[in-house]
């Protein structure tokens, strides 16, 4: 069995986040996250989503990060009793280290000990760092050690039963060391010990040279590099960067990138590329608003689908004549229930028209200001709960068949836009600054003149401003509006303009500079993630076809 296992103290999820990701994409091992505080901290609780088992093994309290890291050694060799002998165990730092390909399988294919330590490429003599720490704590060994590579303490891997007793010895130097000689302490202790024949004769030194790892504090392009020497004294192959990966001379990724954070560029890309992302469903800084009747057809699958927390409300608009079933809403946070009225709506926003009857979305009359201004009981809403950063809005009678309402939420949790809508598209001859789709012959509207979407917007009674020169429409059943939108289209409402909302909303958030994004793509799938579906009226696929 393999096993890979990290430690923390006085950090949180954030700070495990690249290690634990790229784990879970490149590791064949069980994760295991020791967490050494006092109380768990919340964001480790629960860390299934990164294929992590968070164990929680308090130690004193202990402001003293040098103390931790060496303190790691003690709590890890125990933790290492529930193991087989022979099962293989890496351990590893966890807040500069990613992974960009196995280790496990790179040790099984090239194993030649019952450990492996990885070289940092430098003698100690030539690494003052290091050799201060020899100095300070080990001074008889020091011409013992000088001309003895420098074994970073940071990637220790191999049988059980053997890196328990590294662990032991790690430890067993470390502890009565004297409070001001701690710093890093933990890696001259590793390397007293391995002065050691018996450890010696058991133990595999990997180099840069191979593709197992690569400790970027002395063998990267830092800023220390030259002015340390080490461009000098370094002795072997260095590593490089090529398509967005840390190779050796071969060209082949290193497993394990250790210290990558001490090099600007590579600490970049590996920002991006596990960006991190906090675990909650939904986002503490985001509101999901389900838009429905009092009494609803749908009303099961919302029951099914929402967790009930304190970000997820239901608006329900509610007619005077309706006989108002209360029972199905006692589950919800009571106060996330938030009843309205056409009434409601026409007094908050001093609207008193009905919309156009020659309207071609109201053609002959009788559609009610929330149907053909839906936009207005967002703007409602905003108006209550103006805290949150993003509002989710979903029509009543969209469904989620494999439960993914939180996975799209949390699939556009990194994107910045300001206007996102279930389709949001572009008139050809738009400048279309936000690169939404354009329309298309692909979709049913553009065949006939009489029915083209945008030949219809705007219409009898949608007021814009004079100077707007782009127009877009939409298909509104998702939407999800940032708060500078909102409050843009109430602003825009008090300076008396409004319209359809189909067409009125992304037209005049763009017109006053905010971006927009079309949640489907052209090709009928969730542009964020391809993989998650949503339906309309339960069974039917939001198709682009049919705009």
């Amino acid at each position: 069995m393999n096993y890979l296992i990290g430690s923390i103290k006085h950090g949180g999820r954030d700070k495990v986040y690249a290690w634990a990701k790229s784990a879970s994409i490149h590791c064949s091992a069980k994760v295991i996250l020791l967490c050494l505080d006092e109380t768990l901290p919340e964001d480790l609780q629960d860390l299934t989503d990164l294929n992590v088992e968070v164990v929680h093994v308090p130690t004193a309290h202990q402001t003293d990060v040098n103390i931790s890291k060496f303190e790691r050694h003690f709590v890890s060799r125990r933790y290492l009793e529930n193991f087989q002998d022979n099962d293989t165990v890496l351990l590893t730092d966890t807040l500069d280290v990613v992974f960009q390909a196995d280790p496990f399988e790179w040790y099984k294919q090239n194993k030649t000990g019952k450990v492996l330590l990885t070289s940092e490429g430098v003698l100690h003599r030539n690494e003052p760092w290091n050799m201060r720490g020899v100095n300070n704590a080990f001074l008889p060994f020091n011409r013992e050690i000088e001309n003895q590579d420098v074994l970073n303490s940071g990637i220790i891997m191999g049988e059980v039963r053997y890196v328990r007793d590294i662990l032991l010895f790690i430890y067993g130097l470390t502890i009565n060391i004297r409070p001001e000689h701690t710093e890093g302490i933990d890696q001259p202790a590793l390397n007293i010990a391995m002065l050691a024949n018996s450890l010696k004769e058991i133990t595999q030194i990997t180099t840069t040279s191979e593709a197992f790892a690569v400790n970027c504090a002395v063998s990267g392009p830092t800023p220390q590099f030259e002015p340390w020497g080490f461009k000098q004294s370094y002795k072997y192959e260095l590593p490089a960067f090529e398509d967005n990966l840390v190779i050796n001379k071969d060209k082949q990724p290193y497993c394990i990138v250790h210290q990558y954070n001490r090099v600007y560029e590579w600490n970049e890309h590996f920002k991006v590329k596990y960006k991190y992302k906090p675990f909650v469903k939904p986002s503490e800084n985001t509101a999901v608003v389900v838009c429905r009747q009092t009494t609803s057809y749908y009303a099961n699958d919302w029951h099914k689908a929402l967790a009930k927390n304190k970000h997820d409300y239901l608006l329900c608009n509610v007619k005077l004549k309706d006989q108002f079933d209360v029972n199905p809403l006692l589950d919800y946070v009571q106060d996330n229930v938030i009843l309205y009225s056409t009434e409601n709506i026409r007094k908050t926003f001093n609207f008193h028209i009905e919309a156009s009857d020659k309207h071609w979305w109201n053609n002959g009359g009788g559609r009610n200001i929330i149907w053909f201004y839906p936009h207005f009981r967002m703007m409602y809403f905003y108006k209550i709960h103006p805290e949150y950063e993003y509002y989710w809005f979903f029509d009543e009678d969209v469904t989620f068949p494999e439960e993914h309402l939180y996975d799209i939420v949390d699939a556009h949790s990194d994107l910045d836009h300001d206007c996102m809508i279930t389709y949001l598209f572009s008139d050809i001859n738009n400048e279309n600054p936000s690169k939404v789709p354009v329309v298309d012959e692909n979709m049913v509207s553009y065949h006939s003149l009489d029915h083209y979407w945008l030949k219809h917007y705007p219409g009898p009674g949608d007021i814009e401003p004079q100077d707007v020169k782009e127009r877009y429409g939409s298909y509104f059943p998702i939407v999800r509006l940032s708060n500078k939108a909102l409050k843009t289209l109430v602003e825009e409402h008090e300076k008396g303009f409004y319209g359809y909302s189909e067409g009125y909303v992304p037209t005049i958030l763009n017109h006053r500079g905010l971006k927009l994004y079309s949640i489907f793509n052209k090709d009928s799938k969730i542009a964020a993630d391809e993989s998650l579906i949503a339906f309309h009226r339960r069974y039917l696929e939001l198709q682009w076809k049919n705009l």
